[in-house]
């Protein structure tokens, strides 16, 4: 197998993501290398910068072991650390139609004030910046939903916003 049909696939994704994740926190590739070593990963930098960069001659394959201890070091799993984009959305769809099958359960018990806690949890755990935008677009249908659900039933609703 050639270096561009490897370069064009999953450990690209996955080399992509790391740098996006470890910029994301503010991270050198020392620092990273820091934090895998204290999992018990001991990666160079440079090897971290190789495993970034799939642009070069030969690009450094990626073990998995070493990417099982890189996507705990962000905190997220292997499957998510190269996935693409349109997997993410997905994955993100299927999060919200799970917080809102939750919502109309808690709505059916009458317990509307631990579902809006519920949905800031799911929120902060799925929020992302490149994500932003649905994430608010869903907060405004819950928002709706909350004001549709009172319209109907006569009772206040707590779904997060002010009055």
């Amino acid at each position: 197998m050639g270096y561009d049909t490897v370069d064009s696939g999953v450990e690209a994704r996955f080399g992509r993501r790391v740098r996006a994740e470890r910029e994301s926190r503010g991270w050198t590739q020392a620092q990273l290398a820091e934090r895998l070593t204290a999992l018990g990963l001991t990666l160079h930098p440079s090897a971290i910068a190789k495993i970034e960069l799939r642009d070069v001659d030969r690009p450094r394959s990626i073990r998995l072991e070493e990417a099982e201890v890189i996507a705990r070091a962000f905190d997220t799993t292997v499957d998510q650390m190269y996935e693409t984009e349109s997997d993410r959305v997905r994955n993100l769809r299927a999060q919200m139609t799970a917080v809102v099958e939750r919502f109309r359960e808690v709505l059916t018990e009458g317990n509307a004030l631990q579902f809006s806690s519920e949905v800031f949890v799911a929120a902060k755990s799925i929020a992302d910046d490149e994500f932003d935008a649905q994430l608010t677009h869903f907060s405004q249908l819950l928002a709706d939903i909350g004001d549709l659900l009172r319209d109907s039933t006569g009772k206040a609703v707590n779904h997060g916003r002010h009055s």
